[in-house]
């Protein structure tokens, strides 16, 4: 067993989201049909597996940088101004950018890993309100994305891959 701690570095569309407060959150969720009879009363028997979901979780604290406005403007080159038609597909029309996590040179997290991590289809989670103080205070927005997986191919066809550990 060994502890394992690193600051990441994160690009998105290859270029760099600046600092980030706190590093990264990834979360994932399994998604299962509950098998409920009448045999057992409300007893749940079992549980029919239906996939999974990935999110990840930030706070920008370089709301300028060259990639941060990706983060929380994807559907568009300027700032308020919508560019994507309603209607178009994130995946299917490849709004989606990738996120690549680079653990800090030295740390424990370069050396005991996973050294970087790779999700090459994210984008701003639906539904998720974007906010920005304009203060005199650093502008810090959070950020939630959701990761879409895809499927492998080979040995992996029947496999949704939502990223890759090196």
């Amino acid at each position: 067993m060994a502890f394992v701690a690193g600051q990441y570095t994160a690009t998105l569309v290859a270029a760099t989201v600046g600092q980030i407060e706190q590093g990264i959150n990834i979360s994932h969720s399994f998604n299962k049909q509950m098998i409920v009879g009448n045999n057992m009363g409300s007893t749940i028997q079992d549980g029919c597996f239906q996939g999974a979901d990935m999110t990840l979780e930030y706070r920008l604290m370089e709301y300028n940088a060259a990639s941060a406005r990706a983060a929380f403007w994807p559907y568009g080159t300027t700032y308020m101004k919508v560019v994507t038609l309603p209607g178009m597909f994130d995946v299917q029309n490849s709004l989606f950018g990738a996120l690549i996590l680079t653990a800090l040179t030295g740390t424990p997290a370069a050396t005991l890993g996973p050294a970087s991590i790779t999700i090459p289809r994210s984008i701003i989670r639906e539904n998720f309100n974007v906010q920005m103080l304009l203060d005199t205070t650093l502008r810090v927005i959070p950020i939630q994305m959701r990761a879409y997986p895809a499927f492998g191919t080979g040995a992996e066809a029947a496999t949704l891959i939502f990223g890759t550990l090196t």
